[in-house]
Parts: C-alpha cells; sequence; structure tokens
C-alpha cells in the first residue's frame, strides 16, 4: 500500500475524533483542518465529488439552509456554516479517503477503537458518576430527568449533555461493532462489541435498547454462521446475568421493571397510562404528538422558529406540570422548521434508507 493512501485512510481515522470535540466552532475547525489536511496530501480538490451529493440530499441542504435564513436569528449563520462544513467536507474526507476494502477495514477499526475506549469512560460514569468530559470542560449536571439515576445505575451522558443523545451514538457504534464480528470473528471484535453494547445498556435509554435488541436479533437471523456466535452470545448473556443481582441502592433488575414495564403499558395502554411513567418519559412521546400540533396553530408551514420554546402545561393527579422537551425528532423539526424544514428531513432519511438498498442490488 502506497504512502499516500496510508495518509488519506489516517485522516478518515481522525475524523472520528471529531465527535467528542466540544464545542460547535471547535469542531467546525476541526473538520476544517481534517479536510485542508486532506487536500494537503492529495494536491487537488475533486469538486464534482464535493457537490454530487445527489437530489435528495440537496432537497435537504436547501430546506435545511433556507429554514435557517427564514427564521433568521443570531445563530444562524453560525449554525449553517456548521452544518455545511460537517455534510459536504465531512462526506468528502469519508469518500477520498476510503476508496478499497482495506482502507474501510481500517478506518472501521480506527473508529471502534476510539469507541471502546469511550465505552470504557461511559461504563465507569454509569457506576461512579465520574465523566470525564464534565471535568475537562467544567461542566455540571443535576439529577435530573434524562440525566438521572435508573436504580443504582447513572445514566450516562459522555460527551454530550444529554444521556439520549449520547446513546443514540453509542448505538451507531455498536452496528459497526456487530459488522466488524460478523465480518471478523476476532478477539478485539468480541472486546468491542461486548465493551460498546454494555455501555449502550448502561445508559438505559429504553428505546435505544429496544431498537438495539430489536438490530441484533434481525442481524443474527440474516446469517446462516452462527456456531461460534453462539459462544459470544453467552458470553454477553453471562456478562448480563452476573450484573442483575441487586446492590444496596437498587439492582439492574429494578431499574430494567422501572423503565421497560411503564413503557409495554404505555404501547398498550394510549394515553391513559400517561401516569404509569414519569412526567418527563416515554409517555409524553406519544401524546406529545398532540400538544405540538396545538402549539403549530399558524406556523405550521415555517414552524415558530429557533427562539420560541416549546411549553405546554396539563394536570395530572392534582398537580399541573409543564412539558418542556420534545423528543421525537420529526416533532422537535417540526415545531422549530414547521412543514417546510421536516420534509426536506424526511426526503433525506428515505433515501439515507433507500440508498444502500438499491446499491446491493446493482451490485449483484
Amino acid at each position: 500500500m502506497s504512502k499516500k493512501i496510508s495518509l488519506k485512510q489516517m485522516v478518515v481515522g481522525l475524523l472520528a475524533l471529531a465527535f467528542i470535540v466540544p464545542g460547535d466552532s471547535n469542531r467546525k475547525a476541526y473538520i476544517m483542518f481534517m479536510f485542508l489536511l486532506l487536500l494537503f496530501f492529495e494536491r487537488k480538490l475533486d469538486y464534482k465529488c464535493l457537490v454530487s451529493v445527489g437530489t435528495p440530499r440537496w432537497i435537504y441542504v436547501i430546506s435545511y439552509v433556507s429554514i435557517l435564513l427564514i427564521n433568521y436569528y443570531r445563530w444562524s449563520l453560525p449554525v449553517c456554516s456548521l452544518f455545511l462544513i460537517v455534510f459536504f467536507l465531512g462526506r468528502y474526507i469519508v469518500i477520498q479517503g476510503i476508496n478499497d476494502e482495506h482502507a474501510f477495514n481500517m478506518v472501521i477499526n480506527a473508529v471502534l477503537f476510539v469507541f471502546s475506549i469511550y465505552a470504557i469512560l461511559g461504563i465507569i460514569e454509569a457506576f461512579t458518576r465520574i465523566n470525564v468530559f464534565d471535568i475537562i470542560l467544567g461542566r455540571s449536571f443535576e439529577l435530573y430527568g434524562a440525566n438521572n439515576l435508573r436504580g443504582s445505575i447513572y445514566r450516562g451522558h459522555g460527551i454530550s449533555t444529554v444521556s439520549i443523545n449520547n446513546a443514540m451514538i453509542v448505538y451507531m457504534a455498536w452496528m459497526l461493532a456487530t459488522f466488524k464480528l460478523y465480518s471478523r470473528k476476532k478477539i478485539s471484535s468480541i472486546i468491542e462489541y461486548i465493551l460498546i453494547g454494555l455501555h449502550l445498556i448502561l445508559i438505559f435509554s429504553r428505546m435505544l435498547i429496544l431498537v438495539g435488541l430489536i438490530s441484533q436479533i434481525i442481524i443474527l437471523t440474516r446469517t446462516k454462521r452462527i456456531t461460534k456466535l453462539k459462544v459470544i452470545l453467552l458470553i454477553t448473556a453471562a456478562i448480563f446475568v452476573s450484573m442483575l443481582i441487586p446492590t444496596e441502592g437498587g439492582g439492574l433488575v429494578d431499574s430494567m421493571i422501572e423503565s421497560f414495564v411503564p413503557l409495554i403499558q404505555e404501547l398498550f395502554g394510549g394515553k391513559n397510562h400517561i401516569g404509569a411513567i414519569n412526567w418527563g418519559g416515554t409517555g409524553e412521546r406519544i401524546i406529545i404528538w398532540q400538544w405540538v400540533f396545538e402549539r403549530m396553530k399558524g406556523k405550521l408551514l415555517f414552524g415558530n422558529g429557533f427562539t420560541t420554546d416549546f411549553a405546554y402545561r396539563y394536570f395530572y393527579e392534582g398537580h399541573y406540570y409543564t412539558k418542556q422537551s420534545i423528543e421525537v425528532q420529526w416533532l422537535y423539526i417540526l415545531f422549530q422548521k414547521g412543514l417546510w424544514g421536516l420534509v426536506g428531513y424526511i426526503v433525506y432519511q428515505i433515501d439515507a434508507i433507500v440508498r444502500p438498498f438499491l446499491m446491493m442490488k446493482k451490485e449483484n
């Protein structure tokens, strides 16, 4: 392998560290630096590769940028520049740096190495509440809402400020670890799979754990080579079972029951079970569809903008509560950006789902 290819792979591997760079401005500068570094090694810029993202993605870009200008506020231009840098330059780095299977595998290894260390820090955080990123950045959080205890387990937020966002990042890394596990059954692959999967479980984001486990089942049923995987699954199961022993502050069993039973009740019981879950919990993620649409009167096309806070006051069991967060991403985008921003986002999502299947069909 030539030195040039090695340097390009190195840049893509370093790009994986962008998610732990604190602050939007710093992250933007970091990605820009990676882009310039790649150009230095390449000695040229492929303009066609930079802008040829496809019609669905251009629809998303146009809707994203235009709604920031329509609902202009003090951070519109910084947010817009960050989006364009991540969307175009980040993509360009990946495409230029990964041009064969060997390069692809090397980058996957680099990403999973970073996330394995991140998972170790996350597991430590779950039992000690010590967050390395909080210490470095001087942040502090109260035990409230999504950043809280479930049983004796702390819902670690990692580099993020909310545990749910952290869980989404870790879930994506776990899917990469699953791919590597099925592709190359090595000890390192098993360790990465277990570490990142355990980190996801301990964040205790109910829906992401559910989606993660369903994903694992689907992937398992799609492979015919499951003999060695049985050993891996037994090892993983043994680790989880060992964690079920209750502790003084309430064990993992208590946390699982507290987290998942109300979720099942909510799914089958509708809004009548909203009180079964704490007022900031999953129950409101179902009825919140109604609440958000009530706040969209006259603002359905372009949304409420980025400076309007969502707040819905409701009465339950003798007390008034105010819901201030929108955990459903489509509704969050609808509230801020209206149908104009939401349609672009959905088009982008559909393209992201359909495109891999079209590529696989083309290859076959």
